[in-house]
């Protein structure tokens, strides 16, 4: 008789990764994001804006985690700055290296979905760092396309006692028509709002299971205890590629296209009008 616990485990990854909008992509995919940001003063005024523009390439991925490459750059007051690129490798519960991961199944529950009740199945993870612990309880479902229908997150200290952060997340609408760029696509709604010390951030997403990644849209408003709001934010997607497993040439071909935008937005800064 095999290990029931190891069957457990190596069917939570399989099935984790096989669910994840990155792990289910062949290294090489990839997408581009514009994000617009209005961050307020204490009057409620728009104390700045800015523009990000960021490509993220799925370099490397495998049954236990996955590696992006992430470039951005930043337009603020007309001047636009380029970050150094950053590369994170993570696992499919967002763990990174040197934290442990433990998946308990806690038996089946039945989700409210637009009316319609799904038979799901409840799944209890526990991420553990030296001074972190990180306790996920998640509604998962293998009978429609968008599996994770809800996951609460309570991020403390090791010995649970300090609350680093809550993040609550929840699936408002399945097989949603969307346009995502030239075609229309199923996509879901999610909702998730993350609290941190005093301030909370509601963000409303639009998710498309073709689209590397998954958020294709995004609208975000943060506000602090007393309700007075601090920031706000929208995402669009600008573009993207399933992969064709050559994650060099893609991340290449990406640098290309950013240093063209930047030589015509310096090109439009330059002219007189």
């Amino acid at each position: 008789m095999c290990c029931s616990f190891a069957c457990l485990q190596l069917w939570a990854d399989e099935s984790a990764r096989a669910r994840h909008q990155w792990g289910r992509f062949s290294p090489g995919a990839w997408k581009r994001v514009r994000i617009q940001t209005e961050t307020m003063d204490e009057r409620g005024g728009v104390a700045s804006t800015s523009t990000t523009e960021s490509f993220t390439t799925l370099t490397d991925v495998n049954d236990a985690d996955y590696t992006l490459r992430i470039e951005v750059q930043v337009d603020v007051k007309g001047k636009r700055f380029s970050a150094q690129p950053q590369t994170i490798r993570q696992g499919y519960y967002g763990e990174t290296e040197g934290q442990t991961v433990t998946v308990r199944n806690l038996g089946p529950v039945s989700v409210l979905i637009g009316g319609q009740t799904i038979p799901s199945e409840t799944q209890e993870v526990t991420i553990l760092a030296p001074n972190l612990r990180r306790q996920m309880t998640m509604q998962v479902s293998e009978r429609v396309p968008f599996a994770v229908l809800k996951r609460d997150c309570r991020a403390t200290d090791a010995e649970g006692k300090q609350v680093n952060y809550t993040t609550a997340v929840e699936v408002l609408a399945l097989q949603m028509p969307q346009k995502v760029l030239s075609e229309i696509r199923d996509t879901s709604y999610v909702k998730t709002v993350h609290k941190q010390g005093k301030n909370t951030a509601i963000t409303i997403e639009i998710e498309c299971l073709e689209v590397p990644g998954g958020v294709i849209a995004h609208s975000l408003r943060e506000e602090d205890d007393k309700g007075r709001l601090l920031r706000k934010s929208t995402l669009e997607l600008v573009d993207f590629g399933p992969g064709a497993g050559n994650a060099e040439e893609t991340t290449a071909s990406h640098r290309r296209i950013l240093n063209r935008s930047r030589t015509r937005s310096n090109d439009r800064g330059n002219r007189t009008e």
